[in-house]
């Protein structure tokens, strides 16, 4: 960009801030009757926004700026009303004059273990087979490994200290350890909740 990236000015906010909501305040700054005074908008994590927010954000936008919308469809969906960026996805992946305005990556860059990424495809796909074939896997190292436990409880707790085991660790070491590795439950309650 060089010298004109200098006259840019590039500013990061939550979509709340942006646009002026708040909880003390009935109506938001930005809207219909209020345009942001922005070219250009990028949004990460798209999926995350529910309907009612989506709205106020379009609302917002001043004619001729950009929008540019970031976020996985499959993943994060809002809290409230709605999966707006997966319908968008949808529906602008079926119509050939609107795809060009779509990209997709193709290459995962946030896992390094191939095994994950296959792990989470498989997933996405609803495949139990393939899910199976890779808990079976024996070459996989440490990316995936099934726990069986026949007291869930008392053996859950005995593997987490087994990762530990032998090692003298202040607090923080722990804490550290611990966000080498990842248990994940489908489960709410319960002794695997």
């Amino acid at each position: 960009l060089g010298k004109a990236s200098e006259s840019l000015k590039w500013e990061a906010k939550t979509l709340h801030s942006l646009l002026g909501i708040n909880r003390y305040q009935e109506n938001p700054v930005y809207g219909e009757n209020n345009s942001l005074d922005i070219d250009m908008l990028i949004i990460d994590e798209s999926s995350m926004i529910d309907v009612r927010m989506m709205a106020q954000l379009f609302s917002a936008i001043k004619e001729g700026s950009r929008l540019i919308l970031l976020g996985d469809s499959k993943q994060l969906p809002p809290i409230g009303a709605g999966s707006l960026f997966a319908d968008l996805i949808e529906l602008f992946s079926e119509h050939q004059e609107w795809n060009t305005h779509l990209s997709e990556l193709k290459v995962c860059l946030r896992a390094e273990s191939k095994e994950i990424i296959q792990f989470a495809e498989a997933i996405q796909k609803g495949s139990l087979k393939e899910i199976r074939l890779l808990f079976g896997k024996k070459d996989s190292g440490d990316a995936i490994s099934r726990l069986e436990f026949s007291s869930p409880k008392r053996d859950l707790f005995d593997y987490l200290l087994s990762c530990f085991s032998g090692q003298k660790l202040t607090l923080l070491e722990a804490i550290q350890n611990f966000q080498n590795f990842a248990i994940l439950s489908p489960l709410r309650k319960g002794p695997f909740g």
